[in-house]
């Protein structure tokens, strides 16, 4: 046999041991025990309370109907224990027919029960065993069945059995999949096949001797892969990206690939900005047509010019193919099993439910106000336009598109974050093997993506979640006693009063793990002087992407991270390629983009697009600074006029002599002198291990330098002020990127992280003016640009610890790893927490249905929208309670069936987008107290001018409704026809039909 053919045998033999393995161990008959005091997994138990301890040991009662999932082959049930007293249980075995216990005649007794278990297991081996109580008893309140004590299975037949299927399917492949990437990733082949055989007989073991563990994630996988919408979106995003490849190839040539991994983004971008600006103009409907000839347009594009270079290696296309579904699948679970489940109710969903529903029920732009009828949207809202569009591409309704959109927006984060390390590691002197590129991808991954800030630590190690809102010195003093073991921690002077609660001078560390996920990222506070003299302590908004995924809302500063990944890679390609007009072009139509997904990040964007163009200059010359910035400049006015021209920014009100001058009113307007300053401490807190990285790049400075920055944070704190040092490293770093002997990426890193510095810079200067200006006047402010520089500074951070780790620092550099390594330490307690110790606000549920668990709760209330989306026509209007006072509740219908509701919530909504309109917020107030007046009139001609004048053709009485208004509410709908009547739900006709 040849070396070459017995070498593959031996490969192949190597990769298929796991499967050997998974068969193997399927043959060993081995009684399966389960523990009724760990059933606290929701996917192998439910309805069963928590555990009770007696004389008979440890009990778990069921209630009226519960569910135990058991692993294992056919064989014996062993089932010890207790029927309630007046209690019929059935147990039901898959779909078996049931099975009835005898019930005690008197006194509960502990009894053992074996059955025969006929019924064969699923694809995952496992068998349900459903308890019904038919009825269940009555006890002290409770409804109780049967009381768990043991359950054991033992298997009684020993012929050779195979694993099912998919078992064998998951287990099998995963060594081979695992060999794959290792290849792909520069991996020697002996050696990935190797490690992945050692890794799947691990994994295969694990299941084996602990199935429990494993079986929410292989459910997870089927549900995965089953999930036809998960697919069709898929096939759809592969469309997108094949039909923009041409264009894609010539904009990104100088990267690595050409950009493909880029493309989906590029084509999204463009198909969705043609069919809008096509909408805007009048040209065509927004739909599946104009969507098409978008597509079109965009391909040909790609071949007009020069021919595109489209030949690159399979490698690199299967590589990042793979980790778009591996980052699909990361999306899909996070929504599963995020803070709400795939539920749209929390936080900022149910506005954003509302937005995504306006764009699909409105094929014109702006679309139509689901929460002020009669008015435009006035948001940034292009990044649901772009998810909207393949909505309708696909026949996907929007409760169902909102948890599929989610997932993308994080696969394609995923694949940006890893292509730009890829990139910048590429154009790295030095760096020429595959494995060095890869480990720089997966070092972006982890800083921009993965960690949290070291707020969850601190909690941890204090034991309470109040450690976020102590000083400096407070924090100190905390630390030291906590370390030396005080069960009390007694600080020398008592924090303010916070929003977070009265003010305190001890702190009780919890016994167990005190980890709040939500809590930690509003870890910065400004102490605000109240009326009467009194310090209140309120906190800013400090997210990140860890927190930002999980929380699952799907809001436009998540919604445009891919796209600004794509900004910073057209930049790089700007930096380090020859000149071309359509590169540069094109960056300033991403900036303009930008601005319409997400306003917040065009300033940084197109400041990092300016940087780049004189960086490109090797001596500088006004002319072509000039007209590439003017190309660029007109590349961003063309993306972004036609949102401008029906967008109004939020702007507070004006007094004195400033009002009367024309452009500097509206500069006033927008923007307010901040008076706050960040905390030193709270800075470290967050970005500390970023920073630390990114100084790193200032190994080789001279001492002048470094004096420099040490005077200026002295100065800055002495003068209350402390981080001033952020002016001082910007310039540095921008000039030590001006000074770099050649065009790459050490070059755009210093250049980034300039520019980080100086958006973490913003809020220490000027506030965005907004709703909660005198409340918090920073708060948003901070929150957006925190949020850019994390991602920026994530990858500045990443470049600089690869830089490290293979050497090109030199020995010395190694001693940075010290303090970075717990930093980092305390940046993965966060991932780690949210695994093991978060609380979920919603339960878990593998379902794309944003609305399913409305069935549950509110089953009126989802049919009755589900009735208005279908009925209703895009003109038609609709009155709801308003209040003030539930967000949620009051806004609701409107925002999940889409139609136009008379006002919707204003506080941080409506206030605020409207806040440049005077005439708007006056509207805004009538129609609040007009509502009020149509539910409390007691005849329909009273109500009818009120009715007339919003255009109110259908009116919604419901339970809120009937809490806010009293029994009486709208007493006179009696004279109006029933158009869709559910329970204690019912929608009136108003107008004629």
């Amino acid at each position: 046999m040849p070396v070459s053919a017995a070498r593959a045998w031996r490969s192949a033999l190597l990769l298929l041991l796991p499967l050997f393995a998974v068969i193997i161990l399927w043959q060993i008959a081995h009684p399966v025990r389960i523990d009724p005091r760990h059933l606290d997994n929701p996917d192998i138990s439910a309805g069963f309370g928590a555990a009770e301890s007696g004389a008979a040991g440890d009990l778990r009662w069921a209630g009226a109907s519960a569910q135990i999932y058991m692993p294992g082959p056919s064989g014996i049930l062993v089932l010890r224990g207790v029927v309630a007293p007046g209690a019929q249980v059935d147990l039901v075995l898959n779909d078996s027919p049931p099975l009835r216990l005898a019930a005690p005649a008197a006194a509960p007794q502990l009894r053992t029960y074996q059955i025969l278990l006929a019924a064969q297991p699923d694809a995952l081996g496992w068998m349900g065993l459903q308890v019904r109580g038919n009825p269940a008893a009555q006890i002290e309140g409770r409804e109780l069945s049967l009381a768990l004590h043991t359950l054991q299975i033992m298997p009684v037949r020993h012929e050779l059995r195979l694993p099912p299927s998919l078992i064998m399917l998951l287990l099998g492949s995963f060594p081979l999949l695992l060999a794959l990437v290792l290849s792909l990733a520069g991996i020697p082949r002996p050696w990935a096949m190797r490690s992945a055989s050692i890794v799947g007989i691990g994994l295969v073991g694990y299941w084996a001797s602990n199935p429990g563990a494993v079986y929410g994630l292989l459910l997870d996988i089927q549900t995965f892969f089953s999930t036809t919408e998960i697919w069709i979106w898929w096939l759809w995003l592969q469309l997108v990206g094949w039909l923009a490849w041409p264009l894609t190839s010539r904009i990104m040539g100088p990267l690595p690939l050409h950009g493909y991994p880029l493309a989906k983004l590029i084509g999204l971008l463009a198909c969705g900005w043609i069919a809008w600006v096509g909408s805007l103009l009048g040209i065509a409907a927004f739909g599946p047509l104009s969507l098409g000839v978008a597509g079109a347009l965009v391909a040909a594009a790609g071949w007009i010019g020069p021919r595109p270079r489209l030949r690159v290696g399979w490698q690199g296309i299967v590589a990042y193919e793979l980790l778009l579904i591996g980052g699909l699948f990361l999306g899909i679970w996070l929504r599963w099993h995020g803070a709400t489940g795939p539920a749209l109710t929390g936080t900022e969903k149910p506005m954003e439910i509302a937005i995504l529903n306006a764009i699909m029920r409105d094929p014109h732009f702006p679309p139509l106000d689901p929460w002020m009828a009669g008015f435009g949207l006035n948001y940034y809202y292009l990044g649901y336009v772009i998810l909207a569009g393949i909505a309708l591409l696909s026949h996907t309704p929007a409760t169902v598109a909102f948890n599929l959109g989610f997932g993308l927006v994080v696969a394609l984060t995923v694949v940006s974050v890893a292509y730009v390390g890829h990139a910048l590691a590429a154009h790295t002197p030095g760096a020429q093997r595959r494995s060095t590129r890869v480990g720089l991808a997966g070092l972006a991954l982890l800083l921009c993506l993965g960690l949290g800030s070291q707020s969850s630590a601190l909690q941890v190690l204090i034991g309470s979640p109040l450690v976020r809102a102590l000083d400096g010195g407070q924090l100190l003093e905390a630390m030291g006693q906590r370390i030396s073991g005080a069960e009390v921690i007694q600080l020398s002077r008592a924090t303010p009063a916070s929003w977070d609660g009265p003010a305190f001078s001890q702190i009780t560390p919890a016994q167990t793990i005190s980890f709040d996920w939500f809590g930690v990222t509003r870890s910065l506070y400004d102490d605000i002087i109240m009326p009467n003299g009194a310090i209140e302590r309120r906190y800013a908004i400090t997210e990140f992407p860890a927190f930002s995924f999980y929380l699952g809302d799907l809001h436009p500063h998540i919604i445009a991270m891919p796209f600004n990944l794509l900004a910073i890679g057209i930049a790089l390609a700007l930096l380090i390629g020859p000149t071309s007009w359509l590169r540069i072009i094109s960056y300033g139509l991403v900036v303009g983009a930008l601005y319409c997904i997400n306003s917040w990040d065009a300033p940084s964007y197109a400041l990092l697009g300016a940087g780049i163009v004189v960086l490109r200059l090797s001596n500088f010359n006004w002319q072509r600074f000039m007209s590439e910035g003017m190309a660029m400049g007109l590349g961003a006015l063309t993306a972004a006029l036609p949102f401008l021209l029906t967008f109004r920014p939020p702007a507070g009100p004006v007094e004195g002599w400033v009002a009367q001058v024309p452009l500097i009113n509206r500069l006033a307007g927008s923007f307010g002198l901040a008076t706050q300053r960040t905390h030193l401490h709270s800075f470290v807190i967050i970005f500390g291990l970023f920073i630390l990285f990114a100084l790193v790049q200032l190994r080789e400075t001279r001492r002048t330098t470094i004096s420099i920055l040490v005077a200026s944070l002295l100065i800055g704190s002495l003068i209350g002020f402390p981080l001033l040092i952020l002016l001082p490293l910007a310039l540095i770093f921008g000039w030590r990127a001006w000074q770099q002997p050649e065009r790459s990426s050490p070059a755009f890193i210093q250049w980034i992280a300039a520019l980080s510095s100086l958006a973490l810079l913003v809020p220490e200067l000027i506030y965005i003016r907004d709703h909660l200006e005198g409340e918090m006047s920073r708060m948003i402010t901070i929150f957006k640009f925190y949020f850019q520089a994390w991602l920026l500074l994530g990858l500045v951070a990443a470049y600089g610890l690869w830089q490290i780790l293979r050497g090109a620092y030199g020995r010395r550099a190694y001693l940075w790893l010290l303090p970075t390594g717990l930093l980092l330490f305390g940046g993965l307690i966060y991932p780690w927490g949210l695994l093991h110790w978060a609380t979920p606000w919603q339960a878990s549920q593998r379902s794309l249905d944003g609305l399913a668990w409305m069935e549950q709760t509110d089953p009126d209330g989802l049919a009755a929208a589900r009735w208005l989306a279908t009925h209703l026509g895009r003109e038609e209007v609709l009155v709801s309670g308003y209040c003030g006072c539930k967000y949620e509740e009051e806004s609701r219908i409107a925002a999940i069936s889409g139609v136009q509701s008379v006002l919707g919530w204003m506080d941080g909504h409506e206030r605020v987008w409207r806040s440049g309109y005077p005439a708007q917020l006056a509207e805004i107030a009538a129609r609040e107290r007009d509502i009020g007046a149509i539910y409390r009139a007691e005849s329909r001609a009273v109500a009818q001018p009120l009715l007339e004048r919003y255009g109110i053709d259908y009116l919604y009485l419901g339970p809120l409704e009937r809490e806010i208004y009293g029994p009486q509410a709208a007493q006179y709908a009696d004279e109006l026809a029933v158009a869709f009547r559910q329970g204690g739900v019912t929608i009136y006709r108003v107008t004629e039909p």
